[in-house]
């Protein structure tokens, strides 16, 4: 093994072994600045006048007990509240998948895909080594699906890409998309936040139309922006699964393939 592909390998491990931390950790940040908000608000709410003055004299009557139970249920609350962030912002992901600019690729785009990469022979002697993955992209048995978990519709297409990460992990772990999915938990899970400390700013500042007007416009550039990022690489990690796993079967079986030996010449 080269030292470029020791190293690949060595920091997709990596990247596997930091997934779980890496994903809780997107849910809680979102989640705590979230539920921070969420309780500036009810207290703005309360004492409509010197909010802070309140927050700081509450603040100094707290004893230490008290504030750690505090700071546990916030914590727990943060982890509730970023779940759910991220489950609607992959909602809205999917309401925007139903449009065919924003969907992943189906499977009839996954089997174009393959035939212009690796040419019609290649693709079918690896879809020869992979009957299943096979039959999910005969796009004559195409189904609309239903819905299923990350706002992905149910279709061939999802199948064969839940075919190809299943048969990476058996296979070649290195060469799984967790880093894509990875990212893309990662930008769901902050697809919300803006709008809601957006609002909370502008009823705190009790800001001009002008400022509020750039305010909105910057919270809605920046969903735009992460919204375009997850509709981008969730058609990129469809794509460089289903490449990995052709990849490595048609590697796997040149190797085990003798090498045709020449007809020793007439004397």
């Amino acid at each position: 093994m080269s030292i470029v592909t020791a190293a690949g390998s060595a920091t997709t491990t990596a990247a596997r072994n930091l997934l779980p931390p890496v994903t809780v950790t997107s849910v809680l940040a979102p989640g705590f600045c979230l539920s921070t908000a969420g309780v500036f608000a009810l207290i703005r709410v309360k004492v409509p006048g010197g909010t802070w003055e309140f927050i700081t004299r509450q603040a100094a009557s707290v004893t230490a007990p008290l504030a750690i139970v505090l700071g546990l249920l916030l914590l727990s609350l943060s982890f509730i509240v970023g779940y759910i962030s991220r489950e609607l912002a992959f909602w809205v992901i999917g309401m925007l998948s139903r449009f065919s600019r924003y969907a992943p690729p189906d499977a009839a785009a996954m089997s174009l895909h393959l035939s212009l990469v690796y040419g019609t022979n290649r693709m079918n002697y690896f879809l020869l080594r992979h009957p299943d993955l096979n039959h999910w992209l005969d796009s004559s048995s195409a189904s609309g699906g239903s819905r299923a978990g990350g706002g992905h519709q149910a279709d061939w297409g999802f199948h064969s890409f839940k075919y190809c990460k299943k048969e990476l992990r058996r296979v070649n772990p290195e060469a799984v998309v967790d880093e894509t999915e990875m990212e893309i938990n990662m930008l769901a899970s902050f697809l919300i936040p803006p709008l809601v400390f957006t609002a909370d700013i502008i009823w705190a500042l009790g800001a001009p139309v002008a400022l509020t007007f750039a305010l909105c416009l910057t919270a809605t550039a920046m969903c735009v922006g992460i919204t375009t990022s997850i509709v981008r690489l969730r058609e990129g990690e469809r794509y460089e699964a289903l490449e990995s796993l052709a990849n490595f079967t048609l590697q796997a079986s040149s190797v085990r393939t003798p090498p045709t030996q020449p007809a020793p010449s007439a004397t």
